[in-house]
């Protein structure tokens, strides 16, 4: 594995992101998505991070804000998690997500979304989010749908409907 580390995304660093998600997903329908969410209300500058080795972004991730329909506050949806296809299985990924949630946690959210693999996503706590009670907003396999706890009571007495920041719907 390959030494990186692991900071802050800068305004600068908004080519080097849009190539490494282009290159992650090999399209680049994700990276229009990122460049659409920088610019969206839902954007938290803190919560999105970068993957540096020897200077160069290899990775990154974000975290925006998405409204539940029974809570008056603010959560988290992850997405897109992307690691240039030459540093993939490295522990990359993983860290950006370890990195992103103690962050999230840091900064006071309760919950954080995403659409994604299940055993990929599962060893970080992630659980079906459907099975909590939230109401998958996406034509996409309810497996997919999951939620991590930020905290040991996260979870109680929540549920319902969420709405994903509008370059999600787009």
């Amino acid at each position: 594995m390959h030494e990186f580390d692991v900071e802050t995304a800068g305004p600068t660093d908004t080519t080097a992101i849009r190539d490494v998600v282009t290159a992650a997903f090999e399209r680049d329908d994700e990276a229009i998505l990122v460049d659409a969410l920088r610019e969206s209300p839902a954007y938290r500058p803190d919560l999105s991070f970068v993957a540096r080795h020897d200077g160069d972004v290899i990775g990154h991730v974000m975290f925006t804000e998405v409204a539940l329909s029974d809570r008056e506050t603010a959560e988290l949806v992850l997405a897109p998690l992307s690691v240039s296809p030459e540093h993939q299985r490295s522990g990359v990924g993983s860290r950006l997500v370890r990195v992103g949630l103690d962050a999230a946690r840091d900064a006071g959210y309760e919950l954080v979304f995403l659409h994604g693999d299940p055993d990929y996503y599962g060893r970080f706590g992630f659980t079906s989010a459907v099975d909590a009670g939230f109401e998958n907003p996406f034509d996409m396999p309810d497996e997919a749908f999951q939620v991590y706890a930020l905290s040991e009571d996260s979870l109680a007495d929540v549920g319902g409907a969420l709405t994903y920041p509008a370059p999600f719907r787009e």
